[in-house]
This record gives C-alpha cells, structure tokens and sequence, in this order.
C-alpha cells in the first residue's frame, strides 16, 4: 500500500479489512472482574462496595466458576440459582453481567451442547476423521470446528441461552485454542512415567522426565494433530491456527446480528487476527502485576488500532502475580485513556478491586475523571470506527514532521486532542515528557474532588512531576484557543465532584437531531468535546454512564451528540429519581439540593436551545454556499455554540 502519509497507509488498510466493532456504550465505563466471582453474594458485595467508595462500576465479569462444572452456556443452579432474576436486578443497579465463554466443550453424556456437536460432526477431528480430545477447564473436550460455516452458526446460536436471560455481553476465552493435554500425548506421557518407576534418576534422566510433564501444555506438536473442515478443503489446524479465535468471536457475531438484530452486544476476546475487528473487541491477554506491563500495554495501544481493534485494553492491575496499591494507580493512569477498561486478576492472586486500597479518595477520583472523559473518549472512538482510522496513534503519525516524534515510545495520541505519557516505573514521582508543540498540560488531583490546574507549556522537552494521585495528560494547542474563546484563559483551579460530565459531538456532527456534514467531526471538535468536559459546562449528571448506555439500541454513528442544555436538566431530573447509572447515589443526593431551581432553568435554557438549533442552521446553510471554505465556517460555529453554552450553562452551574 502507498500513501501520503503512515496514517493514510493505516486508512486505506482499514478500508481493505473491514469496519471496526463497535461496542455498546456501556461497555466504554468501569468494568470489575475476578477469577472469579464464584456466586451471586460476592457479585453484590463488588457492586456494594464500588457504590459506597464512589466508584463508577458498568461490569462485573463472570469468569469460568458462573459456569456447571465449566460447560459452556450453562449455569451453577447452585451458586447463581435465578440467573436470569440477578441479571435483572444489577442491570437495575446499572450493572451489566459480562460471562465468559471458552472454546472447549465439555465430554459429557447428557449435556446438549456436547451431543448434538457429535451428533452432527461440528468438532475438529484427527486424521482419522475421530473427534480430537484435548483436556482444558472442564477435563476432556471437543473443539468447535469454528472454520465450518455450519458448525460456526451453530457454535454461535448457543449464545441465545444466555441472550435470553438478559445477558448482553461476553468475553471469550482459550481460543488460540489453549491446550492443557492432548490426550494421545497424555497417555504415551503416562506410559512413559511409568519407565522410571525404579531408576536412578540422575541429571538427565530426571530432566527428560520432568520435561514430559513440562511439555504436555501447549505443545506445538499437538496443534498438527488435528484438522478443520472448510469450504476450501480440509485443513491441518496448525496451518490455520490464528483464524481459530478469529472465527470463534465471528461465531458469536453473526449470531447476534440473527438473534439481536437492533442492539448491540458486548464482545471481546483473548485471541484473534486481523478480520476478527469486525466482530469484537479484544483484551490483550494475560498480563502480570509487573511495572514493565504498563508500557507493554502503551506499546500494543496503537499497534492494535493499525489492524483494526480499537476496542482494546488491558487487565488493569495486572492479572498474574501479586499487585500493589501503587502498581494498580499508575495503571489506571494509562488505562482510563484505553476504550476498555477492566480490572481483572488470576485465582490465588492478591485481591484488587479499588476499594480495597487504603488511598480510596484516589481510587474514586481517577474513575470519576474516566467517567468526565466519556464523551470525548467515545467521541473520538467512533470518528476512528467510522472513517476508518486510529483511536490511539504513535506521535509520529501525529506529527511526521517532528524528527524526534519518531524516537518518543511512551507516548501516544488519544483522538486527535489528548496527548498522555503515564507513569510506569515504581517509586517514580513524575517523568520526562516530550511535546512537539506548544500544549495545555491537564494535572487533574485525584484524591481532592479532581481538581484540576492548568498550564501552558512550549513545544520540547520537560520534567513533570505526576504524584501518584494525580493524572497528567495534554491537549493540542487548537483546545489552548477553544479555552481562550471560553473564558477558561487564566482559570488554575476547577472544582469538578463526582457525576459532573460534559458532552461531546459524535463521530459524523449529529448536533441534536440535526445531521452535519463529517467535516465537523475535526480537531476542533474533539477538542471542544474535552474542554466543555473539564474546563468549561459543568452540569451534573449530563452524560453518566446510565444515560449514555441506555439500553445497546444500534445506530452507526452512535448517539452521544451536543445536545441543549434543557437535555442536561432531563437527565439530571431523571436519574436523580431512579438512582440509575453510575453515579446514582451522588446525582440522587443533589437532587434535594437542585430541585428548587430546575422549572426556572427549563424556562431559561429552553431560549437557549432555540439559539443553538438558529445558530446550527445558519453554520449548515453558509457551509453549503460556501463549499470548501465550509468546513472552516462549522468549526467557527462550533466555537460560537461553545460560547453560548459557557455563556448561559456556565451560570446555571455557577447558581447550582
């Protein structure tokens, strides 16, 4: 491929391979996971906990232990014995259920799944043409011949059991396919054990023995075993061995495009290839609680986003190995910024959930800050899903001019505005950081009620000092002026308390109900969605989780646009009756407080509506007339819709 630029190169592969996924929206908000939750009481307790520590919580994922004895598409009547009631009741607490689901099925007289996959040959075979038996969770299994089209729709419309129990999302796991035994090699291994009952085993005999046991799990031998059938023929499974998780997650997605035709279903895998992006998201595997892994998470960011998976993230906290408080805040750091956001660690493993640090405030204020980002977040992810680009970008492709852009591998582009560079050595107070133009520097105090100070810093390089309950990122000097225009020039301190979220405009300029032309969705855009986010409205409740995820209803360019401000009112009106949503409990403690003023707001910010809708018309009209200068006109009108929200929602705040 030729082109321009390296982003244009990315652009015209992206066009090649497909559309992205593109998630529900409350898959963009705080997701808890554990291996595992092992019944419904610890689920509640989680959910308990992030609410009463001020924790934004949208997921708790279900690992392997939700299941019967580790079968696919069942459920522990023991440990979840009214499934499809507990789902409803979180989702009422604006909790989604996120299940897991491998790529073994269990060998089991009686279990349908199993039976009908022998039934009607939908397994991967030996040579023999025999169902390969391999050992994972459960013991012995089958896997899924996930190349077979009619195996592959049958694999996927398993997931209607839990579909229809109110599930609407999923995360699917082993599917590279990971191996614990094959059983041919197990039994010759049993065999061969037996050879050493009564020898001496000196260095190298009890290596060679040891080494048997050692080579059972994964063997790249095994894996030339088996054998798919395809429409091109039948194929040895090493010789397709990246399309298995590929298909297993396109399994998934076909079905529910059949199943749930008008909402969008929650998926993500631990394996995949390019093609896959089309269908789900992925997580990039299992990590350990190590400092190392933070950056290695940075570097995968924009490698990823290249091949088309741009609904990505890490396990937060690492998922081997035993975390600290301070390892698991500066990944946060990173991971607020990632589409994803999971924190999830292994059985046995020190637990990690937030609130269970003793610098809770902290803990609090760094997801309160992800749920502030949202609209920019989810606005820049859909402009990247549907024009085909980066959510996530190396500074080079930024900036292709900056010589020294190109040598900066710890920093990376979110959207077209943000600039971050977490920390991610221990004991660290701060870092060198490189910016190649002029930028406004964010220092958000995490730990105070997200306080945030700003200031402006000169293109090169510095030293910022990032306490470990703070956050430090940076907007492009385009928002500099956009903070300008607002009134923001100057301001050091603002105060921004929990479920205090701003607005964005979606990936095609959707302002209201009203269509614009794509070419709003620039710069300017992204970067007026940040500031009316941190640094200019501030109307409670605009924008919480609860409401931006509504209920998955599908619509390509998404919903989340620049809505009026008489929008904000309802939403706070809303949710601070029901309590749903992620900051349920601190819109719901406003309310007393806010409820006196709102039919003298609606009155006022009613006029303001009309403005905006009058102004919008005007920016369209003059952009038709004017052609290319258009693009130009819209930004300007951008702005001035800026002003008139700062102007008349600033002082409704203010009076709040």
């Amino acid at each position: 491929i030729e082109g321009e630029s390296l982003t244009d190169i990315v652009h015209q592969f992206r066009q090649l391979v497909g559309r992205s996924y593109i998630p529900p929206k409350w898959a963009f908000g705080n997701a808890q996971s554990r291996w595992s939750y092992m019944n419904e009481d610890e689920v509640r307790e989680v959910v308990a906990n992030y609410r009463a520590n001020n924790m934004p919580l949208d997921a708790v994922v279900l690992d392997i232990d939700y299941m019967e004895h580790y079968k696919d598409f069942t459920v522990d009547a023991q440990r979840f014995p009214r499934f499809a009631d507990f789902a409803a009741e979180m989702k009422a607490q604006g909790i989604h259920l996120v299940p897991i689901i491998d790529a073994g099925v269990k060998i089991e007289d009686g279990y349908d799944v199993y039976e009908e996959g022998v039934k009607n040959g939908y397994f991967c075979t030996n040579q023999d043409g025999t169902p390969f038996v391999a050992g994972v969770w459960p013991g012995r299994v089958h896997f899924p011949d996930m190349l077979n089209p009619e195996a592959r729709a049958w694999f996927g419309s398993q997931y209607k059991v839990l579909l229809d129990q109110g599930i609407e999302g999923f995360w699917n796991d082993m599917n590279e396919p990971a191996i614990f035994y094959a059983e041919e090699r197990l039994k010759k291994t049993f065999a061969k054990i037996g050879e050493y009952d009564k020898q001496n085993l000196d260095i190298s005999s009890f290596a060679a023995f040891t080494g048997m046991v050692a080579e059972l799990s994964n063997n790249e031998n095994d894996y030339k075993t088996f054998y798919h059938n395809t429409k091109q023929g039948r194929m040895r499974h090493d010789k397709v061995h990246n399309l298995f998780g590929y298909n297993m997650t396109r399994a998934a997605g076909e079905a529910f495009e059949r199943l749930e035709p008008d909402k969008r279903i929650l998926m993500y895998s631990r394996s995949a290839c390019i093609g896959m992006h089309r269908y789900g998201g992925i997580w990039t595997g299992d990590n350990h609680s190590w400092w190392s892994h933070i950056l290695l998470a940075l570097h995968m960011m924009p490698s990823l986003n290249m091949c088309g998976f741009l609904y990505e993230g890490p396990d937060i906290g690492g998922f081997g190995s035993n975390t600290t408080e301070d390892l698991v805040l500066r990944w946060y750091g990173m991971g607020i910024f990632s589409p994803l956001l999971r924190n999830h660690s292994a059985n046995g493993t020190r637990r990690q959930e937030p609130y269970r640090f003793k610098n809770k405030a902290a803990f609090a204020g760094i997801l309160q800050l992800r749920y502030l980002l949202l609209p920019y977040i989810y606005s820049e992810y859909m402009k990247a899903a549907l024009h085909d680009g980066m959510y996530c970008m190396p500074l080079a492709f930024a900036f292709p001019e900056d010589d020294f852009a190109r040598r900066v591998e710890d920093e990376v582009m979110i959207g077209e505005s943000l600039l971050i560079a977490p920390v991610y050595e221990q004991n660290a107070r701060g870092r060198y950081v490189y910016l190649p133009e002029e930028m406004l520097q964010v220092r958000v105090k995490c730990s105070e009620s997200n306080r945030i100070e700003t200031s402006v810093l000169p293109a090169g390089h510095h030293y910022i000092p990032v306490e470990l309950d703070e956050v430090v990122f940076f907007m492009r000097n385009d928002v500099i002026g956009n903070a300008h225009l607002n009134g923001v020039e100057g301001r050091k301190h603002v105060e921004l308390g929990h479920g205090d979220v701003g607005e964005a405009v979606d990936a095609r300029g959707i302002v209201g109900d009203r269509a614009v032309k794509p070419a709003a969705a620039t710069t300017a855009t992204g970067g007026h969605a940040v500031l009316v986010a941190l640094l200019g409205q501030r109307v409670a409740g605009l924008g919480l989780i609860g409401k931006l995820g509504g209920h998955g209803a599908r619509t390509d360019a998404g919903d989340i646009g620049l809505h009026d401000a008489q929008h904000a009112v309802d939403v706070l009106h809303a949710d601070a009756g029901t309590g749903n949503g992620a900051a349920g409990g601190a819109v719901r403690r406003r309310h007393v407080r806010i409820g006196a003023v709102i039919d003298v707001e609606q009155r006022r910010l009613g006029a303001l509506k009309q403005q905006i809708l009058a102004l919008i018309d005007h920016v369209v009209e003059q952009q038709a007339r004017l052609g290319d200068v258009g693009a130009q006109a819209l930004g300007h009108g951008q702005v001035l819709i800026a002003n008139l929200i700062h102007g008349v929602g600033g002082q409704v705040v203010d009076e709040l």
